[in-house]
């Protein structure tokens, strides 16, 4: 985890920003850090990335577009030297939150750019950046999104115990409890066009419980039917796989 120096460092950033645009990497982690942190402060607009490996220049228009006064990115292994040219003409902050072992590199040496990174080099790997988000705004009434984002992650949270349902590994809890089954329909969710991911951005930094996610409630209807379709298709892909399994070895090929 970051140190309890940094994570007083974001959550100034975050106060000190009117408008933040928030960028993501495009899974439930990336989501979930996104929504705690905006939740939290009731204000900004998030951005999923859906280019890899870095956020290139053309995403820097949403900050104009959307009247940011403040640049938060979440979960991205890179950040493209370009995009951050362009956020330099601005003449606005950019907050960098990650765990990858590459982020930033040689960009990192700028005025206006501030990377937090919980990659741990003797571990191999780094906290979730949901883990990082709830930590920051320690909001126990959304520990539940922290949660999911950290499952969907293959990170095991200390905190929002209740969702774990006495379970001891995060694949355990992703893929056999109901909070695990949310994480997946916000993955689903995300591979959808940008019209509708946005709507899943309204309705998940409005909504008031986790029951009311997957209920039939004004402004998910898009998201559960996105989540439906490919939940029929994803479980269709399992049961053929599973008719190939052979002890221990499985091997499956498909297309499409």
């Amino acid at each position: 985890m970051l140190s309890k120096k940094q994570i007083e460092e974001i959550r100034e950033h975050l106060e000190s920003a009117g408008n933040p645009i928030f960028y993501y990497d495009n899974d439930a982690d990336g989501l979930c850090s996104f929504l705690l942190l905006r939740r939290w402060l009731n204000s900004g607009y998030g951005v999923a990335i859906k280019s890899y490996p870095d956020i290139d220049k053309g995403y820097a228009r949403k900050v104009s577009e959307l009247g940011g006064d403040y640049v938060f990115v979440l979960d991205k292994p890179r950040v493209g030297k370009e995009f951050l040219d362009e956020i330099d003409k601005m003449g606005l902050t950019v907050v960098i939150i990650d765990h990858h072992s590459d982020s930033l590199g040689e960009d990192e040496d700028r005025d206006n750019v501030f990377m937090y990174n919980s990659y741990d080099e003797k571990k191999g790997s780094g906290d979730s950046i949901s883990a990082i988000a709830y930590e920051v705004v320690k909001n126990e009434k959304d520990d539940w999104l922290g949660v999911i984002g950290c499952v969907a992650d293959h990170y095991m949270p200390n905190f929002g115990k209740k969702w774990l349902d006495g379970k001891k590994e995060p694949f355990d809890v992703y893929y056999g409890s109901e909070i695990g089954k949310i994480a997946q329909a916000l993955n689903f969710g995300l591979k959808d066009s940008v019209s509708n991911v946005v709507e899943l951005q309204k309705f998940m930094s409005r909504v008031k419980s986790v029951d009311d996610v997957l209920a039939e409630v004004e402004g998910n209807t898009s998201f559960r039917k996105r989540y439906t379709r490919l939940k029929k298709k994803y479980d269709e892909l399992i049961n053929r796989a599973e008719e190939g399994l052979d002890g221990k070895m499985l091997f499956f090929e498909y297309a499409g």
